[in-house]
């Protein structure tokens, strides 16, 4: 049997007076030729009558948290945890996620494991591509080097993020030092490897210039009939002022030990 029509507003005045004299709801129901159901509904909460109510469990986050926690989740890494702590709410995990998903836009992906490319990188890229294209076994004599981060409270690189579809992917960067991590400085060439070098994540150009004397020169020393070529990036502190110069002025003083040695083994 189908649900019948709601009161009307005349019914409703009706049923109010009638409890008013003291009539029961059955009572009431046989005056004004309803179903009990219906009266019991009504008196019940009769404020209330006649508004939709969601099926379910009332919700825990009002529209104003699910706002607040899609601000927070937008293009981040913040797990649904973390929002949890930073919000100081009393919900499960799985609640902060079904809040996440409602706004519609946003959807967890993983960082892509490569730096974003500009038109001008791309350009750059080929070009320095034609020109080494012919270097041969001049290759031999490169010694590359860079550093290399490693989480302490996690897997280093491919991490997930909420990705907010109306704002540019973001991209995972081994540039992007911080957090508990050890950094270590490494290099190699067809003629072997370098030492390794522990560092900080928030490296000077005066570390990285001890670590050059410490680690690579040593390394120059060894193969230096090999007439060796450094290479290393355009990072801050590698490509300083301060640091330029000590390489340049390492050169003469490379030299100048050499001498005193008479062709010995020298520190550099």
């Amino acid at each position: 049997m189908g649900r019948g029509p709601r009161l009307s507003e005349k019914e409703r005045g009706k049923i109010q007076v009638l409890r008013e004299e003291g009539y029961s709801n059955r009572q009431i129901a046989a005056r004004i030729n309803r179903s009990p159901k219906v009266v019991n509904a009504f008196t019940k909460n009769p404020a209330a009558y006649g508004l939709k109510r969601p099926p379910g469990r009332k919700r825990k986050l009002g529209p104003r948290d699910d706002r607040r926690i899609q601000r927070i989740a937008s293009n981040s890494q913040k797990s649904a945890n973390d929002i949890k702590r930073e919000m100081g709410l009393n919900v499960s995990r799985k609640t902060i996620i079904r809040s996440i998903k409602r706004a519609g836009y946003i959807v967890r992906q993983k960082l892509k494991p490569a730096p974003k490319l500009t038109d001008s990188h791309i350009s750059a890229r080929k070009e320095i591509a034609r020109e080494w294209m012919n270097f041969g076994n001049k290759w031999d004599r490169v010694v590359f080097t860079d550093e290399k981060k490693f989480n302490l409270d996690g897997p280093n690189g491919f991490s997930h993020y909420w990705r907010d579809l109306r704002k540019e992917p973001k991209t995972f960067s081994t540039r992007n030092f911080g957090g508990g991590s050890v950094m270590i400085w490494g290099g190699f060439s067809a003629f072997g490897k370098t030492t390794l070098a522990f560092c900080t994540p928030k490296m000077k150009s005066e570390d990285y210039q001890n670590i050059l004397q410490e680690h690579l020169l040593p390394y120059f020393a060894r193969f230096r009939s090999a007439q060796l070529i450094l290479q290393q990036d355009n990072a801050p502190v590698h490509a300083s002022r301060t640091t330029l110069l000590r390489l340049s002025r390492s050169m003469p003083n490379r030299v100048a030990e050499l001498i005193e040695k008479r062709g010995r083994v020298t520190r550099y």
